[in-house]
Formats: C-alpha cells, structure tokens, sequence
C-alpha cells in the first residue's frame, strides 16, 4: 500500500514537472513572437523616419536634429540651405495606422511650440490622416500639413521607393 502511495506521489510530482516545462517553453516561444512583431512594427517606424528625412532633404533643407519623442513621433529640425534667408524648421512626423487622424490638441502644440521657440516655420507629417478642421483655426504658426497622401506623392514626386 505505501508503494502504491509513493509509485502516485512519484506520478503526480513528475507530472507537474512536466506541465510546469511546458507552460515555460509556450512563455518563451510567446515572447519570441512578441518580440518580432515589435521589431517589424520598429522596422516600419524607421522606414517612415527615413522617408521623413528623405522628404526634408527633397525640399532641400539640411536636417540637424533628428529625436523620437514617442514610440511613433519624431521630431526633426532643419534649416534652409539660402544663406541670406536661413529659415529654422520644426517637422514633427506621427506613425500612426492610416485611418486614425493626428490629434487637433497636438497640432496645437507644436504650433504653440513654434511660435515660442520663434522658429520660422513647422511641418507634420503623418502616416495616417490630417483633420481638415484644423485648417481652419487662425491661432496657428505657419505649418504645413502633410497627411498620407501627400506623403505619398512627395515620395513618388522625389524617387523614394516606400
């Protein structure tokens, strides 16, 4: 009876064991998962930083800065290249999914942003939409709103293959 005891005991303890492997491989092979997904959706968000940049040097600006201020925003100063008429840029690129639409209080800001730094001139562009609404509000600084379309054909106008 005590053998049959400790034969179940024996069972259960190395039936444990094993589930408990199991379940620590799935974790691991989750994480592996996971992990690629990030390094594509990182892969993308470099595409689009570079392609931002390609754009900036397209409109023949000198790119000085170039910062990621969130997982899907960069920032990007440049300068005109006229040396008489040196204009100091702020572009500020937002990768979001192409039908979500960059955020009016975010415009807002990098407006506000741009008067206070007196910075000549701002630029967002967007992997996704722009709210046309914005267009209309008079507190702005001069930007230049560039949605996915235009992006598009900045990229065609300019020979960039995205």
């Amino acid at each position: 009876m005590i053998n049959l005891f400790i034969v179940l005991v024996g069972t259960f303890a190395i039936a444990f064991l094993l589930i408990f492997f199991i379940a620590k491989h799935d974790k691991k092979i989750q994480k592996k998962e996971i992990q690629n997904e990030d390094d594509t959706d990182q892969w993308e968000f470099r595409e689009f930083t570079k392609m931002c940049i390609d754009i900036c040097e397209g409109l023949k600006l000198d790119v000085t800065d170039v910062n990621q201020i969130e997982n899907e925003e960069i920032a990007i100063r440049a300068e005109s290249k006229a040396a008489i008429t040196k204009v100091q840029y702020l572009i500020v690129g937002f990768f979001i999914n192409k039908s979500q639409f960059v955020d009016t209080g975010k415009i807002m800001e990098i407006s506000d942003q741009i008067v206070s730094e007196r910075l000549s001139k701002g630029i967002i562009m967007t992997s996704g939409q722009i709210d046309q609404s914005i267009r209309r509000t008079p507190e702005l600084a001069p930007l230049e709103l560039i949605d996915r379309n235009q992006l598009q054909q900045l990229a065609k106008e300019y020979k960039m293959s995205y």
